[in-house]
């Protein structure tokens, strides 16, 4: 029998071989990053597991909306900001009163995923307005989930789950995964309007994600997103537009007439209106099947992929366009792209969203100021030649990704959460893309002295040759050390290398003191290093460079980015550099 369980990682419950095979991973890959998956499974819960399972949502539900009202009487009586220790002692007292003796019928894992929940829901509209301030959950229109982090056990022969609390509930084993490789984190079970329940289980895989695949114009392509077509790529081959909704308006338009036509409160208007949301959830699994073979088939057969960022928040406030725009699926698309490209060592490049891909002509780089949304086709004022809107959009959008990777100094890549990884231009030491050294090459140098820091070499190359030694040997630390020094004499794999394991605090600083010493490009360098891991500082000084032209091509708009960025992570002089170029 193969049974799975999720314990929280200690000696009493773990082999101890799991535990010093965990441990070394974790030393080897410190700073690599594995792949983490969702698998998500039907469950069939008799009617009793049913009432269990309402009345754990139900609980988180009240939860979620206690602690809410706590937060906020407390910051309205003197200023007092609960944390999420400070309720959930509170919540051990609150389960000892009787009035509310029914919390104790739960797991306590769940009320305390609840509270979680609610701070994460707090971080999230500080760090970013738009995330919008945390409201109190309706009993009829909110989600209803359940979190469980320990104590649940898979049975892959008995198609069984374990849930605490409520027993053993049968479920449609569509997918299996190794306990050897893979380790299961979170289980999230939910139930849809449908009334289908669900479980979703996090899994974090030992599989680390490899690393990305070598520049080749021959296998890059260009992708303009639009409605006629879903997606336009820049080799001119097109794909339509599905029309998943469209498809069924009929069905739609009928079932909402029946369920109008019933009579509230009733069930048989409780059976229309799951006929309705079962016809919803089958349109979406349309697109998303779509969409999941489209990007599959992208990823496969090409490296570099260039997409445009679109404001599709922006785009949906059209309301003439609205729902055209939902109906395409482009955040869903851009997504699927991102982590597959990651897991699959590819490259995804975003052009930035107010480059005019259509209106500029792909043959001498005309700007047609004039171009209107309904001109499908033009021709270029200054060469004469006739261009279709999207075909040249897409190859100007893939001119335009490989600008950016090409060219690391101006603007750099970026990786699959749309951050930064610039790194100065090449210069001498710039060989061709070979980052895997040797280690028989690397040992022999180090056989050289047993003292290196005695020996004190002064070539980049050596310096470089020596950080991978070390990097070989699991220090980090003393492997950044000659890598820092190698790459501030210009050789461009160090810089590789630091980008992929310098600490944030300690890039902002070494960038501090080269700016000040008006070294700009490596100062630029190191504050993309530290910018690419969210410090809000580095952010700052990147604005700042593009901004003033400082070791780079002056650039407005990415300027712009940058001081928004800063802005959105506290930043309070990014937001007024905001503010006065955006005006």
């Amino acid at each position: 029998m193969v049974i799975i369980q999720i314990f929280t990682l200690n000696s009493k419950i773990l082999p101890q071989n799991r535990l010093n095979f965990q441990r070394k991973r974790t030393i080897i890959n410190a700073k690599m990053k594995k792949k983490t998956y969702a698998l998500k499974y039907m469950l069939y819960p008799t009617v009793k597991q049913r009432q269990l399972l309402d009345q754990a949502f139900g609980c988180a539900r009240f939860i979620f909306n206690w602690g809410l009202d706590k937060k906020i009487e407390a910051y309205k009586k003197d200023k007092t900001k609960l944390s999420y220790f400070d309720l959930a002692k509170q919540l051990t007292q609150l389960k000892k009163q009787e009035e509310y003796k029914w919390l104790n019928d739960v797991a306590n894992v769940v009320l305390q995923q609840s509270l979680r929940n609610l701070e994460t829901a707090f971080s999230n509209f500080f760090s970013n307005q738009s995330f919008g301030y945390p409201n109190f959950k309706s009993k009829a229109h909110s989600k209803k989930v359940a979190k469980y982090i320990e104590n649940v056990c898979f049975d892959f022969v008995l198609n069984r789950i374990q849930i605490p609390r409520v027993g053993k509930v049968r479920f449609a084993p569509n997918r299996v995964f190794d306990p050897t490789k893979d380790f299961p984190k979170t289980l999230t079970v939910s139930r849809d309007s449908c009334g289908t329940y669900w479980c979703t289980i996090v899994i974090q895989s030992n599989e680390v994600c490899p690393p990305k695949a070598k520049v080749d114009k021959s296998k890059a392509i260009g992708i303009d997103m639009g409605l006629k077509n879903l997606i336009t790529c820049s080799d001119g081959s097109t794909v339509d537009n599905q029309h998943f909704n469209k498809k069924q308006a009929l069905k739609l338009a009928h079932l909402q007439r029946a369920l109008q036509r019933k009579k509230v409160g009733s069930n048989r208007r409780e059976q229309a209106r799951i006929r309705l949301a079962k016809c919803y959830r089958h349109i979406r699994n349309q697109r998303e099947d779509y969409l999941h073979k489209l990007t599959t088939s992208l990823v496969r057969d090409y490296d570099v992929l260039c997409i445009e960022n679109l404001n599709v928040k922006g785009m949906m406030q059209n309301h003439h366009l609205a729902g055209a725009i939902g109906e395409m699926g482009w955040f869903e698309f851009k997504r699927q792209l991102q982590y597959k490209c990651e897991w699959n060592g590819k490259h995804l490049v975003e052009v930035d969203r107010f480059f005019p891909s259509s209106k500029t002509c792909g043959e001498c780089g005309y700007k047609n100021e004039t171009l209107q949304l309904s001109e499908r086709t033009w021709r270029c004022p200054n060469c004469k030649t006739v261009l279709d809107r999207d075909i040249n959009a897409a190859n100007n959008i893939l001119r335009e990704g490989f600008s950016i990777l090409e060219s690391p100094s101006v603007s750099g890549d970026k990786d699959v959460e749309g951050k930064d990884n610039s790194l100065p231009a090449k210069r001498q030491y710039s060989k061709s893309c070979s980052h895997n050294i040797k280690g028989k090459q690397a040992y022999n140098y180090q056989k050289k002295s047993t003292n290196t820091r005695e020996q004190n070499p002064t070539d980049a190359e050596e310096q470089y040759q020596l950080g991978q030694y070390y990097k070989q040997e699991h220090n980090i630390s003393q492997a950044i050390y000659w890598w820092r020094l190698a790459a501030e004499q210009g050789h461009y794999n160090a810089w590789l290398e630091l980008d992929q394991y310098m600490d944030a605090n300690e890039a902002n600083e070494r960038g501090l003191k080269f700016n000040k010493a008006q070294r700009y490009d490596e100062a630029k360098a190191y504050f993309m290093i530290a910018a690419k891991r969210g410090h809000k500082n580095a952010c700052y000084n990147v604005g700042l460079c593009y901004e003033y032209g400082r070791g780079i091509s002056r650039n407005i708009s990415m300027a712009c980015y940058y001081y928004k960025k800063a802005a959105d992570l506290g930043h309070s002089k990014a937001a007024h550099k905001l503010t006065i170029l955006q005006s």
